[in-house]
Order: C-alpha cells, then sequence, then structure tokens
C-alpha cells in the first residue's frame, strides 16, 4: 500500500478502524503517520467545539437589509391578501425589462414605416 492509497483509504471510511494494510502502512511511514495525527487532532478538536447556536433574529434582518441596500438580493412586491394589484401595475411590470421594452419600441418602429410606406405619394400643389 502507498501513501495515495490510505488518503484514499481514510477519505472512504474515516480514520477508525483502518484496514490491516493501511495499518502497516502507517506504522512504517512517517508522512502517513504525521497525516493520521493531524487527523486525529482536527476530530478532538471539533468534538470539544460546542453545539452550533442558532445566530439571533435580528443578525438576519440585519444581513437581508445590508443585501438588499447594496441590491444583491430583491424583495417582491406581493400585494396583501385580498389587495388587487391594479392592470397598470401589470402592465408596468411587463415593460420592466429592458430587452422587451426594446423590443417594442422597434417593432413600433417598424409598424410605422410600414404604415408610411403604403400611404399614396401626394401632389404638391404647383409641381
Amino acid at each position: 500500500m502507498q501513501c495515495k492509497d490510505v488518503e484514499f483509504v481514510v477519505e472512504q471510511e474515516g480514520l477508525a478502524p483502518l484496514p490491516e494494510a493501511a495499518e502497516a502502512h502507517v506504522a512504517s511511514c512517517s508522512h502517513c503517520q504525521e497525516f493520521v495525527s493531524d487527523l486525529e487532532a482536527i476530530v478532538s478538536a471539533a468534538n470539544a467545539l460546542p453545539a452550533e447556536l442558532e445566530p439571533p433574529a435580528r443578525l438576519w434582518v440585519s444581513l437581508q437589509a445590508q443585501l438588499e441596500l447594496e441590491g444583491i438580493i430583491k424583495t417582491p412586491a406581493i400585494p396583501a391578501a385580498g389587495e388587487r394589484s391594479s392592470w397598470w401595475r401589470g402592465f408596468n411590470d411587463l415593460f420592466r425589462s429592458r430587452a422587451l421594452a426594446t423590443a417594442t419600441v422597434g417593432l413600433l418602429i417598424v409598424v410605422a414605416g410600414v404604415l408610411e410606406l403604403r400611404q399614396k405619394p401626394r401632389r404638391v400643389p404647383g409641381g
């Protein structure tokens, strides 16, 4: 067994108990002895830490406010129960997307151009 095999076994199965082949390699390899020793120290330190505590609610409120202020998140405007949003607000939301607004303006320009070309030319008096 090689060092990379020991690392793979520890990754897949954990530290205890190591298979006999891995134990034999660790006993003869100083690098793997340090590796296993470091992992055991990490596990011991992690077990000594207190259980995870729930952060106070004010922390989440403050974090949400900061993210909204920076524009990272946006709070959707949801009408209150029983309150209907106006048709104008729905229409406004439709055009809030710049791509849709740009496409609409382009379509209006094309329609105006077609209507202009379909009109009969006017004769200028005296000409």
